[in-house]
């Protein structure tokens, strides 16, 4: 019999990051890593189907919903396809290494830090409302954690962009170790919360600054700029966080790699050969 914790987050009065607590994962995430753990062992050969949803419901007691999230969050993870009519088909026994974006690949929003530190001006929750929320396409009235910062290059202190932060207030857990934050912030979150990141949307506009932000990056007001503002989704296609990066157009250039679909191509035209008699 498999046993879950029937609430998504620590009691009140507790810490969930602190030593000696345990920290509850969404029930979805909980059947997922079951799930995962019973096909390593082999338990669910790759090739065969795992259980129906409503096989699913009665062995752990939840909703159709939350095992309709354990097999996308599964689907995320490479593990296995889901088809109408046909059932969860097991695709292999350990998560897929890779993480393909429109623009390439996660690895490339890792090495947008590398080399830099964010100098953290300010830590503050704050609700979304009117030109930011429209801007960053959150609902009104949303609570965020919001971070501002200037990201700085290490070899020579110079600042390479304003960033703006903004993550989901169910995840402000993190906020003890934003001070310190040696990794991205969306990484943080998959460990506190065990949620897996299955899309980021970028958007790029051309600006040009104004005398706040032209003053914090050390050029002259009316500075031609690129906004990067990027949305991160997890299973469900859940909002929980996004950045509104500034950058001067002289200190930041992007380069994106576009590939054909394997078999998107327009086969060629071949006449047929005439046979000699």
């Amino acid at each position: 019999m498999d046993e879950f914790e029937a609430e998504d987050v620590a009691p009140q009065g507790t810490d969930a990051t602190s030593p000696g607590t345990v920290r509850r994962q969404p029930l979805y995430v909980q059947i997922a890593a079951t799930l995962a753990g019973q096909i390593a062992k082999g338990a669910h050969p790759v090739g065969s189907l795992l259980p129906t949803e409503a096989e699913l419901q009665q062995q752990f007691h939840v909703s159709r919903y939350v095992v309709r999230q354990a097999i996308q969050h599964l689907r995320s993870m490479g593990l296995v396809t889901a088809r109408k009519g046909v059932g969860t088909r097991v695709e292999a026994r350990q998560a897929a290494a890779r993480f393909l974006l429109t623009m390439h690949s996660v690895g490339d929003i890792r090495q947008y830090a590398t080399g830099m530190r964010l100098e953290i001006q300010d830590v503050d929750e704050t609700v979304l409302r009117g030109s930011k929320a429209a801007l960053i396409g959150a609902r009104p009235g949303r609570r965020f954690l919001r971070i501002t910062g200037i990201r700085r290059r290490d070899r020579d202190n110079k600042p390479v962009s304003h960033a703006e932060i903004f993550i989901d207030d169910a995840f402000s857990a993190i906020k003890a170790e934003i001070p310190t934050v040696g990794t991205a912030i969306w990484e943080m979150i998959e460990r506190h919360s065990g949620e897996t990141l299955v899309e980021v949307e970028q958007q790029i506009d051309a600006v040009t600054l104004n005398g706040e932000y032209a003053q914090l990056l050390e050029v002259a007001e009316g500075t031609p700029a690129l906004r990067v503002i990027r949305r991160y989704y997890v299973t469900g296609r859940r909002l929980v966080e996004l950045s509104i990066n500034l950058h001067p157009a002289n200190r930041f250039s992007y380069n994106m790699r576009i590939k054909r679909d394997v078999g998107s191509a327009t086969p060629a035209i071949r006449k047929p050969r005439s046979r000699s008699k």
